[in-house]
């Protein structure tokens, strides 16, 4: 019967060599019967499983020290270990083993960082943790290109948007945490806070992986919420308050909001130099032609723009532009910017076409005495004739003349428009002087009534073609109500050297007796007239023209508000020498 035999040796000596053996010893068998064996030792230490290790100094980089730890297979990465609590250690290493090789002739495996991590760098072999990590859990993720990433599973919770305030030395602390989006316009808001003066960031914080991203910078200049510009990434606050932030998934900017501001939204008129809306005044909205309007007081050499302003997101836009040059402007058409020469109360009127129209807003009232109608008896000129339109002729001009006389010359002038009648067709008039006799009424082109004697028909006749006869119209004439209902009194008041504007005069309700109206304050001459009706040319050359005009006074300055100018003659008067 064959026997074995186990002997264990701590030491071996075999043709003269002695062999040591690693701590577990070796094992041979033997048989009673003396037949050959095989005897296996193991030299040098034992082999280490097949793997990637992570290695504390504190062993001395041993894969098989107290605090080493293997790598779990991966199907996606060459290999990780999730979940380890790193305790007092400080430096690492990570070695592999093929199954083969013995711990003796480890070598650290080759790799780089994958990121740049808050809390663990790389220096040379060596895998360095800050200390305040100590006693945190890790994850370490070893990918197929050689990468290390290390997750700090222990700060994964503080992933985030983050305001961090330059006095507190840019910590991150949940109360200036935002709230963040997985979708949608922005990556995350948040409401804050803020003390003037206040200097801050907004920055992304992957807590997991200790990674800090860049400052994110503000989206605009915010020149009434923020004393820091555009593109800046340390952002100041210029006037305590509560502001809404928000990251944008676009651009990755930082916008602004403060709810607080939205009843000052708005037109406004804004102050040179800097043109804020804090300093500025709001123009009152109202709709028609007019989107906005205001009438403010403005001191000599006062530089402004109207601009909107959305003051919930600090946005000042529009380019609105002067229409026209008035005098007291030193500005040119079509500027945004306007200056004001002279101090005074103005009126701004904001077209919904873009365009800012300006007015002295200051007024004074001026009185007119009219002396009695007889100071007004000049006779009317000429004869006023009516012409109706059925034709539908683009133009309609009178020509006139008299026999062996003066005449006008082809195709004659211009009648004016009154109204249309019933069957809305145009009525146009034209006072004929008294030294013509005959006329044509024609379309300026080539068509044209027949010779019309107006010698013998009444003042106020209305003449309308009835019929043709070689290409010319005939016209027949009824007795038309003449609109001669005067005397109505206006006056064409205008600033010395510029254009001027037709102004009525109305019966005095506090001055019995008298006519009053109202002018700008800067306009400072005028002529009263006695008016058919009411006249319509802006340019005031009925002045010189009986179709408009019975009467009328010389050219007279305005000497201020309050004054009464009484009738001496048909065409001339005085002024009181006080207010009245």
């Amino acid at each position: 019967m064959r026997k074995t035999k186990i002997f264990m040796l701590s030491s071996l000596s075999i043709m003269g060599v002695s062999l040591l053996v690693g701590s577990t010893f070796a094992k041979w068998a033997v048989t009673d019967n003396a037949d050959p064996f095989v005897m296996t030792v193991s030299v040098g230490g034992l082999p280490v499983e097949a793997g990637y290790y992570l290695t504390f100094e504190s062993d001395n980089y041993s894969p098989s020290g107290s605090h080493a730890i293997k790598f779990d297979s991966s199907d996606e990465d060459k290999a990780k270990k999730l979940n380890v609590t790193i305790a007092d250690n400080t430096s690492a290493r990570i070695y592999y083993f093929n199954g083969n090789t013995y711990e003796k002739d480890k070598t650290p495996f080759p790799f780089t960082m994958g990121e740049t991590h808050g809390f663990v760098s790389l220096s040379s072999d060596t895998l360095t943790f800050n200390t305040d990590r100590s006693g945190n859990v890790f994850s370490f993720y070893l990918t197929n290109e050689d990468k290390l990433y290390v997750d700090d599973e222990t700060y994964k919770d503080f992933d985030g948007y983050y305001v961090t305030y330059q006095d507190e030395a840019y910590a991150f602390k949940s109360s200036n945490k935002l709230t963040s989006f997985e979708s949608g316009d922005n990556l995350a808001t948040g409401s804050f806070d803020f003390e003037t003066s206040k200097s801050f960031k907004v920055e992304h914080f992957n807590g997991r992986r200790g990674i800090i991203s860049s400052p994110f910078k503000q989206a605009a200049n915010y020149p009434n919420f923020l004393s820091s510009s555009y593109d800046d990434e340390l952002m100041t606050i210029k006037d305590a308050a509560t502001y809404k932030l928000m990251v944008s998934r676009g651009d990755n900017h930082v916008y602004f909001a403060n709810e607080s501001l939205s009843s000052l939204s708005g037109y406004y008129i804004l102050y040179a130099p800097d043109y804020s809306y804090k300093t500025g005044v709001r123009m009152e909205d109202i709709t028609g032609v007019n989107i906005a309007e205001a009438s403010i007081d403005v001191a000599a050499n006062t530089t402004i723009k109207i601009k909107y302003v959305d003051a919930v997101n600090d946005v000042v836009s529009g380019n609105y532009k002067q229409a026209g040059t008035p005098s007291y402007l030193d500005t040119l058409d079509q500027s945004e910017t306007l200056t004001f020469n002279k101090a005074d109360k103005y009126d701004f009127y904001l077209k919904d076409s873009g365009e800012i129209y300006t007015a002295i807003g200051s007024y004074q009232t001026v009185y007119l005495d009219a002396g009695g109608t007889s100071l007004w008896e000049k006779p009317i000129q000429g004869k006023m004739i009516y012409f109706t339109n059925n034709q539908n002729w683009s133009e309609v001009k009178i020509h006139m003349w008299k026999d062996g006389g003066e005449t006008t010359s082809w195709p004659g002038e211009d009648m004016t428009y009154l109204c249309d009648n019933d069957y809305g067709q145009g009525i146009y008039y034209y006072e004929v002087p008294s030294q013509y006799d005959k006329v044509i009424f024609n379309n300026g082109s080539g068509t044209q009534t027949v010779d019309t004697p107006i010698s013998s028909v009444s003042d106020g006749t209305l003449f309308y073609p009835d019929g043709t006869e070689d290409s010319k119209y005939k016209v027949s004439n009824i007795t038309y109500k003449s609109p001669r209902v005067g005397p109505l009194f206006y006056a064409w008041v205008w600033e010395y050297g510029k254009d001027g504007r037709w102004v009525e005069l109305t019966a005095s309700a506090t001055k019995v007796g008298k006519y009053e109206m109202t002018v700008h304050s800067y306009e400072d001459m005028l002529v009263f007239a006695r008016c058919a009706w009411a006249p319509t040319q802006s340019d005031g050359s009925e002045l010189n023209d009986s179709t408009y005009v019975w009467n009328k006074t010389i050219d007279t300055s305005i000497p201020g508000d309050g004054y009464c100018y009484t009738m001496t003659d048909w065409n001339e008067g005085d002024w009181s020498s006080n207010p009245i």
